[in-house]
């Protein structure tokens, strides 16, 4: 009985941290998200090049 006990709560500890993992990971990607939308808006606002966008670069050679 002593062996059962301990091994649920071992269970118990792994399900604690599964679930507690899971929520930090929602958290972060939800402010990952909120901080791209800002980013995007502030583009938007001051008409800036996006960093994830390739820059177009136009090499003139002069002799």
């Amino acid at each position: 009985m002593d062996l059962e006990d301990e091994y649920n709560g071992y269970v118990v500890q792994w399900l604690e941290l599964l679930v507690s993992t899971i929520i930090i990971i929602l958290i972060v990607e939800v402010i990952r998200r909120g901080l791209i939308r800002l980013d995007e808006q502030r583009l938007r606002r001051h008409k800036l090049q996006d960093a994830r966008e390739p820059m177009t670069l136009r090499i003139i050679h002069l002799e």
